[in-house]
Parts: C-alpha cells; structure tokens; sequence
C-alpha cells in the first residue's frame, strides 16, 4: 500500500514538473511564432508543436492570432511557386488558434475571430473552408454575442446565394463549410436572432447538401426553448412557400420546451394565414388545408391567443359548409375546438350560431345528408360545454319540439338538454 501511494506521488509530481516546464518553454516559442521572418509555414510548425505538447494557453492563441491577421498580406510579397503554401499554412494556422481559443473559452478574442472569418472567407483563395468553420465555430465557444447578428447575417446570404451545383464542386465544398460553421456558432451562441437563418438552412428546399441540413435540423431544438415569436414570423412571411409554413409549425410540434400560452401564439399564426394564403397551386392549397387543422388541433389543447382566433375558426366552418369541395375533418376538428374551449363566451356562441343555421335549414331547406352530419356532430359537443346560456337552452328545448327530426335525432338533443341540467 505504501509503495502504491509513491507510485502515485511520483506521477502527480511528474505531471506538475511537466505542466511547469511546458509554460517555461511556452515564451521561447512566443518569441519564436514572432520572429518567423514572412514565413507561414514555420509558424505553423511552432503551432503544430505548442498543441502537441498542450501548453497553449487563450492569451498565446490570441496573440498568435493577430500576428497572423497583421502578417496576412505578406503572402503576396512571396513567389507564385510558395504562395499557396503559405496560404494553406496560414489557414491551419488559423484552424489551431481558432481551437485553442474556443477551447479556453476566451471572449475578449471574438473581434479578431470574427476577422479571421472575414480573412478566410469562403471565396477562390480559400483552401477548402476548413478555417472559416474553424474560426467560426469558436465563434459560438467563446459565446462571441457581440457578433450573432453578423453571423446570422452571413447564414442568411448563403442561404439565398445561387446554388452551387456539383458534389464535387470544390467551391460547393468551401461554401458548405462556412455553412457549418454559422451553423454551429449559433447553436453555441443560444441566441434568438440565429434561429431564421439556421430554420433556412435546414428547409427541404435549401440546395445545401444533406449532412448540411441535418445538421441544422440538430441545432434547431438547442438555439432557445421557446422560438415562438420567429416560427410566427416565419409562417406569417409572404415569401415563404406552404411547405416552408407546415415545416416551421412542425418545429413548433416538435419543440417539447415550449410553453402552451406560446403554442397557442404559433397556432393563432398559422390558422390566419391559412386561411389568408391564396393560390390555384392544388398542393399548396392541399398543403395549407393541413396546416389550417394542425392549428386548430393546437387551439383545442392550448387555447385560443387573441379574440382573432374565434373569426378564423368561424371561417374554417362556414368557408367548409359552402363549399363544394367539403373538407368534414376541419369542421368537425372546428366544432370539437370549440368545445374545448367551452370557457370562453365566443366558443358556446359560435356553436349556437352554427346550431340555429341547423335548424333554420331544416324548417326550411335545404336538408341533406351534409346538414344532418352538422347536426350530428353540434348536438352532442353542445351538451358538453356545461353553458348555462337561456339562448342555447330555448334552441335546443324548440328542436325537441320539432316534429321533423328523426327518433335518433331527438335523442341526440334531449341528452343534450339532460347534460346542460336544463329539465
């Protein structure tokens, strides 16, 4: 035992002389990583051996990165013959500082991150656009917030370029690089201004290649818990496709951290605009149909926003009941809603209105199968609602009294009138 505890004495020792001697040796190659006359490569060897020996602390990354920012226009000064060399040596260079910072989490280096990001933008002299992502997921490490906007920014514009077409198209690969990198800078960076331009870059329609928008789709769920007001947005916008709409609502589905009152916001957003949207496209209009039940399910489980959203599910009824192309599932998730939402005054009105309607066809036509589906479905979600209303009691106490309905119909409302407590 006792053999066993200087055994493990010695290590720690060992490891404490190798720690000390490692930040001694530390300034000599400081002074070394400054002295390399307009060489990148060598600079880069004394990178390459700071990491392998893991004494870099942030202080000497930053500094070794703004040598680099200030030496970076020597490489014009050298022949063709060396000149892309020295550029792929000063992006490794920066894909090493780049990591040594984000990995000491040092934020007072997000400004010469951000120029480095800039320097090794993703155009014809980037090598293959390894260092911007490097520089930019350290971005998101080293919790830049200062630059979200412009991070954001620089994702939106990629995602609105003219696609690069190829696979093998080394300027698809540097781009896509970059995209990434925003990519993950603003998942890191938690920040609601990032959220857009990442939800963009994980669309179907985005030209990005597949891990591109995997990637994305992963970092959705970690930007921030309730991303309610920009999937709002988002549905809301004029030029965002159905198939863009249905997907931000399904993030929102997806999302298990946002509140209901939240939900409820988001659902509001999209039943307006489902019925606002206007197109002869027959799968976009199929498209929003689906979404326009989607938010009504969401109003039923979470509640209804704003006052607005009782005019829309009085549309999603009556827009229904007129047509002849009849969707019955949206009116009878509408009259169901509607049920649930049986607390507020609007909701138990809505359904007497539609009621009345029932029965003013059927003393006076037309009556068809659809009115007598209408009646099916109103009578009992009625006698649920528990209202105490002396409207809904006289139209149900006159329907029994109607001589025109059927046995089974007249079931159908005295039950109604047992479970409101009105005889």
């Amino acid at each position: 035992m006792v053999i066993m505890k200087r055994i493990l004495l010695f290590i720690v020792v060992l490891f404490i002389g190798m720690a000390a001697f490692g930040q001694q040796e530390l300034p000599y190659y400081s002074e070394r990583f400054k002295d390399a006359e307009n060489s990148f490569e060598q600079r880069l060897n004394i990178l390459q051996i700071v990491k392998s020996r893991d004494i870099g602390t942030g202080e000497f990354y930053h500094e070794a990165l703004k040598l680099l920012l200030l030496r970076s226009p020597d490489i014009t000064k050298v022949t063709t013959e060396r000149r892309n060399a020295e550029q792929r040596a000063l992006e490794l260079s920066i894909v090493i500082v780049s990591e040594g910072l984000g990995k000491a989490k040092l934020t007072a280096a997000q400004t010469d991150l951000w120029s480095a990001v800039e320097l090794v933008d993703t155009d014809g002299r980037a090598q293959e656009g390894h260092a911007m992502r490097a520089a930019l997921y350290a971005l998101g490490q080293v919790d830049a917030k200062d630059h979200v906007e412009k991070i954001a920014k620089r994702l939106h514009d990629y995602n609105r370029q003219v696609p690069i077409a190829g696979s093998n198209n080394p300027a698809r690969r540097r781009v896509q690089q970059g995209v990434m990198g925003c990519i993950e800078a603003l998942e890191a960076l938690k920040d609601i201004r990032g959220y857009r331009s990442v939800f963009f870059a994980s669309v179907p329609r985005a030209w990005y290649d597949k891990v591109v928008k995997d990637l994305a789709i992963a970092a959705l769920p970690n930007i921030v818990d309730d991303p309610s007001d920009e999937i709002a947005f988002i549905i809301r916008m004029d030029d965002s496709e159905p198939e863009v709409k249905q997907r931000a609502f399904d993030e929102m589905k997806k999302n298990t951290k946002m509140p209901g009152e939240s939900r409820a916001k988001v659902a509001a957003a999209a039943l307006e605009v489902g019925h606002a949207y206007k197109t002869q496209n027959r799968n976009y209009s199929k498209i929003m149909r689906e979404l326009r039940k989607d938010a009504i399910r969401t109003i039923g489980q979470h509640g209804a926003a704003s006052p607005a959203v009782f005019l829309d599910l009085e549309r999603s009824y009556k827009n229904n009941f007129e047509s002849n192309d009849i969707d019955y599932d949206e009116i009878e998730r509408t009259i169901s809603t509607l049920t649930m939402l049986r607390d507020n005054e609007e909701a138990v009105n809505l359904l007497y209105k539609f009621l009345s309607q029932i029965e003013h066809r059927r003393l006076r036509g037309p009556w068809t199968n659809k009115e007598q589906k209408m009646l099916e479905w109103l009578v009992p979600q009625i006698g649920k609602t528990q209202t105490k209303s002396e409207n809904v009691k006289t139209l149900l106490v006159t329907m029994k009294e109607n001589a025109k309905y059927t046995p089974v119909q007249i079931r159908w409302i005295t039950d109604a009138i047992r479970s409101l407590g009105f005889e």
